[in-house]
């Protein structure tokens, strides 16, 4: 696409020749036909040697520093807009609709027309693939599941039955949304599995990354929220409840029936017991271990394996400290220490 068609689309203003834009690249390895970006106007000398058919400014590079040969678009917020182009361009590509002929499809399940379906993917009975959707090679659409306008569903995902993924969603490769949750109860046999019958639901704009494992409710529903963004290789349990334009990031660990409000952030490898509460704007730091709910804005972080009776005997003792604090500044004055 021209650079004038970028600016006409992001309403921004462009300065110098128009040139036809095919890729986004980094800034040092740039050719013509490119877009880059600057974002630390401490870093202007790579522009020397840049050859970008177009570069992203900040505002407050000094005009000495602007490139010659290069395209220049000034905005406040250079990543930002790079990142809208890149999805810009990826929209552009064309895909082609139609069903591989090596699919094996439902004769009860509705394709639209404008969508498309890879080689070897099953599509069961009354599931539903929405417009101009793609569902990569070798993935797995259950009965009764539903996915949505404009989604990607990478190859080798596995979206078993009666989940709902809806519009503008991105599920990577060896994703599995709606598999068993861990739910089990003690009997004189053992552990005696218990049904696991409720389903997944992920909201529009939402993006899982490659490797996770979404587990459908036992008897409700596990509910990924509108714009939220799962890294890789994340475990989701049976009945969470995640908020609006939530993180949760790689290898994290969410166990049954926890809710996440809103534009909480949960760091790599954190790991939440069940049935607690995550506030808004919460931040769980990664490695971090979550036991107890945590209030809105909260920034937490750290936690020790040791024996439980030693663990809480510590715990107590640090929710002393402060005043063992006053106790000792109070001695220590007295001794004109």
């Amino acid at each position: 696409m021209k650079i004038s068609e970028i600016a006409r689309v992001f309403d921004c203003k462009f300065y110098g020749a128009d040139a036809d834009i095919n890729r986004g690249a980094a800034l040092e390895k740039a050719r013509k036909g490119d877009i880059a970006y600057l974002e630390n106007v401490k870093k202007a000398g790579l522009l020397k040697n840049c050859a970008a058919s177009c570069i992203i400014l900040p505002r407050n590079l000094p005009e000495e520093n602007l490139p010659e040969k290069s395209a220049v678009i000034l905005t406040s917020n250079p990543k930002l807009l790079f990142a809208r182009c890149m999805k810009l361009l990826e929209e552009k590509k064309e895909v082609k609709s139609g069903i591989d002929s090596s699919a094996k499809i439902s004769k009860n399940a509705e394709i639209d027309k404008t969508a498309c379906v890879g080689p070897f993917c099953v599509i069961e009975e009354n599931a539903k693939v929405g417009k101009n959707s793609v569902v990569g090679a070798g993935s797995y659409i259950g009965k009764n599941s539903k996915i949505g306008d404009n989604c990607r569903i990478y190859p080798n995902v596995v979206i078993l039955e009666n989940c709902v993924i809806e519009n503008n969603v991105i599920v990577h490769s060896a994703a599995v949304i709606g598999s068993d949750g861990f739910g089990y109860v003690r009997s004189e046999k053992g552990h005696e599995k218990i049904p696991q019958i409720g389903k997944v639901i992920i909201k529009e704009n939402a993006e899982i990354g490659a490797g996770c494992a979404i587990d459908r409710g036992a008897l409700d529903e596990t509910v990924i929220g509108k714009g939220s963004k799962i890294d890789n290789n994340v475990h989701i349990a049976h009945n969470v409840k995640i908020g609006k334009n939530c993180l949760v990031l790689a290898q994290a660990g969410i166990a049954g029936s926890v809710t996440v409000k809103d534009n909480a952030i949960i760091g790599g490898q954190a790991g939440l017991a069940d049935h607690i509460t995550i506030g808004e704007n919460a931040v769980i730091m990664s490695k971090t271990g979550v036991m107890f709910d945590i209030k809105d804005n909260a920034v937490v972080f750290g936690h020790f394996a040791k024996p439980r009776r030693d663990a809480l005997k510590h715990e107590v003792l640090i929710s002393k400290l402060p005043e063992m604090y006053k106790i000792l500044t109070k001695i220590k004055k007295r001794l004109g220490v």
